[in-house]
Formats: C-alpha cells, sequence, structure tokens
C-alpha cells in the first residue's frame, strides 16, 4: 500500500460526525478497555427475539383477519356492481 492510498480517507477524517454508526471513546475510556476497539454500537437498539411459535399464531390470526377484510371488500364490491 502507499501512503496516496488514503487520501479519501484523510480528506474525510477533519470532517467526521457523530451518527448512530460512528461515535466517539474517550482516551480514558480506550485506556480503560486495556486499547480493545471491539466497542459495541451504543446506539444499537435491543432486539426482542420472541418465541416461533407465538409469531406463527400472531401471523395466523393475521392473516385470518386480512382474508376475512378481503372476503368482506370482494362482497361489496360484487355489490355495487350488480353481480350477486
Amino acid at each position: 500500500m502507499t501512503i496516496g492510498e488514503f487520501d479519501l480517507e484523510k480528506a474525510w477524517w477533519g470532517k467526521r460526525k457523530t451518527t448512530k454508526n460512528a461515535w466517539k471513546i474517550s482516551v480514558k475510556e480506550l485506556a480503560e478497555r486495556n486499547y480493545n476497539l471491539d466497542c459495541k454500537n451504543p446506539h444499537e437498539v435491543e432486539v426482542n427475539h420472541r418465541n416461533p411459535d407465538e409469531l406463527m399464531q400472531e401471523y395466523l390470526e393475521i392473516a385470518k383477519k386480512l382474508e376475512a377484510a378481503q372476503n368482506a371488500l370482494k362482497q361489496e364490491l360484487m355489490q355495487a356492481l350488480g353481480s350477486n
């Protein structure tokens, strides 16, 4: 690698901004971590992993409601168009 290959990074470096995917860590905190750079994203949202059986049951209930709504809409349209 040559130093020129880092030109884009050098140009970006001074304009860095804190985002949900980029954050700053103090030197003190880094030292306390024994200079381990493997830091957990502080903006990461905790994911609630639900039981697959519960999810499937919920999906089936929603699918039934959707089918009922589709059938009701179909009946309404058929009545409106006069094709009982």
